[in-house]
C-alpha cells in the first residue's frame, strides 16, 4: 500500500516511477533501467535494505538512496545503511516531495 501510495505521489508530481516489492526484483530492474532515486525500506522480505542499498551502488555509483525505517535503534546505533538518506517512518507526502526535489537536484 504504501509503495502505491508513494507512486501516486510521486508520479502527480512530474516523477517517473516503477515499483520493486522486494530486494530481488529491485536489482533486476537496476540491470535493466538506469534510474537516478531508489526509495528502500529498511525491512525488505527476501534482502535487508542496508545491503541492497550497497549493492544497487556497486551497480550505478550516481544512484542516490534514501532508506525508510520505523527502528528507531538502527538509528540512535549509527547502523550504515550506504545510503543518502534516512527517513523515519511515518514519512509526510511533503517529507516525501522535499527529499525527492533534492535529491533530483544533486545530480
Amino acid at each position: 500500500f504504501l509503495a502505491s501510495t508513494f507512486q501516486m505521489l510521486l508520479e502527480d508530481s512530474g516523477f517517473e516511477v516503477d515499483i520493486a516489492y522486494n530486494g530481488n526484483d529491485a536489482l533486476l530492474k537496476t540491470i535493466q533501467n538506469r534510474y537516478e532515486l531508489a526509495i528502500l525500506d529498511y525491512k525488505l522480505p527476501d534482502i535487508p535494505g542496508s545491503q541492497l542499498s550497497r549493492m544497487l551502488k556497486e551497480q550505478n555509483e550516481d544512484l542516490n538512496v534514501v532508506m525508510l525505517t520505523g527502528h528507531v535503534e538502527a538509528i540512535e546505533g549509527q547502523v550504515d545503511f550506504g545510503t543518502d538518506e534516512v527517513l523515519m517512518k511515518p514519512i509526510s507526502p511533503d517529507e516525501l516531495l522535499k527529499i525527492t526535489e533534492k535529491l533530483k537536484n544533486r545530480n
